[in-house]
């Protein structure tokens, strides 16, 4: 499992994203989530954007899946999930912080945000049941980022029918009339 951002990328983004800090304690401690917690992580989540709670919560699920005990087969697909998607947005999240002119890197990913937080959302599902006996604050957890995972998928669904509106436009300029793109070359002469 090989995640192409440094050591200290990955402790940039965990402390920019403090929910992963707070999961790696509340599972430390090693008992159930309080009310007050539970309502904490549940908010912290809901008030993100779907690219900034995507890779949050790889980075939780990252942290479970090296802290918990359970299947093998179950915390390995945790973990390279994790490692998928911190791959994928993470490098473009930490350019996206430290650009000044607010310029939005990537958002025509956001078909690709929505399949990875469905995937997510799935996966999740499953560790609920597993890590409910084994760590009843990781199942709880887990709960937790599969309700808002979904959540920010259907958000982005909801988002994406005039994203998508706009691409097969920009697609049909690169046509030369019916269904030719032209090699990118052709365009430059």
């Amino acid at each position: 499992m090989t995640v192409m951002l440094t050591a200290k990328e990955l402790a940039t983004l965990y402390t920019k994203l403090e929910v992963p800090v707070s999961v790696a304690d509340m599972l430390d401690r090693g008992t159930p989530l309080t009310d007050d917690e539970s309502f904490a992580l549940l908010i912290a989540f809901s008030e993100m954007a779907p690219d900034k709670a995507l890779i949050a919560m790889a980075c939780c699920t990252q942290i479970i899946a090296s802290r918990i005990e359970g299947d093998p087969a179950l915390t390995s697909s945790l973990g390279l999930q994790a490692n998928f998607i911190l791959d994928d947005y993470a490098p473009q999240w930490l350019r996206q912080q430290a650009d000044t002119s607010g310029k939005v890197i990537y958002a025509d990913w956001t078909v690709y945000m929505q399949e990875d937080l469905e995937a997510m959302s799935d996966l999740l599902m499953m560790c609920v049941d597993i890590f409910g006996e084994s760590s009843v604050a990781a199942a709880e957890i887990c709960t937790i980022m599969q309700d808002q995972a979904s959540a920010h998928a259907e958000v982005l669904d909801t988002v994406l029918p005039t994203d998508m509106a706009k691409a097969i436009e920009a697609v049909s300029e690169l046509t030369y009339g019916g269904n030719v793109i032209p090699f990118p070359a052709a365009r430059r002469a």
